[in-house]
């Protein structure tokens, strides 16, 4: 939308009462709509401005959507040479009053990012799959409404020999191995289409946690959630599953802190910082594992409220 087009519905994009000029707010969150392309999910509170070097609708928090609406307002003043006027437009609780039209302007319906059709965000493109399985790639679009992505490159002509022969082959069949390829496949598209789940189960050594961490680094571990069963019915819970397209269940944070005599079996590196706090709240005496710096805000709190003993650490950690 252009300036005059902006002007006509909301008003005068710059206000020049005959003394200090000032900024239309609800205008200028439809200037900066116009040239961001943002969008805002109601569901999450969150916005989402898309990225054509990866095709990726990105998440922004408050802070950064502050920091960039304070830069167009500083290149639209330079444009008008009224920058040392503008400054005090520029402040927070002003911006903050342009997002509050803003969210109005770029609001979208909760179905935005919801997959239509097989596809699967590569590095280097999209990979659309017809219904007899043959893949195409297509350069990046913001249509695709896609907010995640494997971190692989397509190669239509790339094969998995060391995957299929060294790891499935000793371990399972052929129609096995078949229907493990193509539950990974289901995976990759961020679609649920069997309404499925898959479990791996067996004797302990026997490839369940290589099979799965190999499925994470090709789905990309910024797609992955673990599901813990402890907390399913926590409050707060199911909010870290937004965003995400692949849920597993390879928990140590809850089987350590209901059966800690597997500490010995346990990949540590594995726990990130909710696993963390959760588990040093049931089980203090693997405090000489932890990564604390894998501790947020938030796992600090919950801890120290039950193990208030950790409060050096955290200083240390600051």
């Amino acid at each position: 939308m252009d300036i005059y087009t902006i002007e006509a519905k909301y008003g005068s994009l710059i206000i020049d009462s005959g003394q200090k000029p000032t900024l239309g707010l609800q205008a200028f969150a439809e200037y900066f709509f116009s040239l961001s392309g943002c969008v805002f999910m109601p569901s999450e509170k969150r916005f989402y401005i898309y990225n054509r070097n990866n095709g990726l609708w990105e998440s922004q928090s408050q802070e950064a959507m502050i920091s960039k609406i304070s830069e167009e307002i500083l290149d639209l003043a330079r444009a008008e040479e009224i920058k040392d006027e503008f400054a005090s437009m520029r402040r927070p609780a002003v911006i903050k009053d342009i997002l509050v039209y803003l969210i109005a302007i770029a609001q979208v319906a909760e179905n935005f990012f919801d997959k239509a059709g097989n596809r699967i965000h590569c590095l280097n493109g999209v990979v659309e799959v017809d219904e007899y399985g043959r893949c195409e790639l297509k350069p990046f679009s913001p249509n695709y409404h896609s907010r995640n992505r494997c971190n692989l490159v397509y190669d239509p002509h790339a094969d998995c020999p060391r995957f299929k022969e060294q790891l499935l082959a000793p371990l399972l069949g052929s129609e096995d191995i078949d229907l493990l390829q193509k539950y990974f496949g289901q995976c990759l598209l961020g679609r649920n289409l069997t309404q499925t789940i898959m479990l791996l189960t067996g004797s302990g050594g026997s490839g369940k946690g290589t099979i799965a961490n190999i499925l994470e680094l090709v789905v990309g571990p910024a797609n992955c959630m673990q599901i813990r069963p402890g907390c399913i019915g926590g409050r707060f819970e199911t909010n870290s599953f937004i965003g995400k397209t692949l849920l597993d269940g390879e928990t140590w944070s809850w089987l350590l802190q209901n059966h800690p005599q597997f500490a010995d079996k346990c990949d540590w590196d594995k726990l990130d910082g909710r696993d963390w706090g959760s588990l040093l709240r049931a089980q203090p005496q693997f405090a000489d594992k932890c990564d604390w710096n894998k501790l947020d805000g938030v796992a600090w709190r919950r801890l120290l409220q039950d193990q208030p003993q950790f409060a050096d650490r955290r200083q240390k950690n600051n």
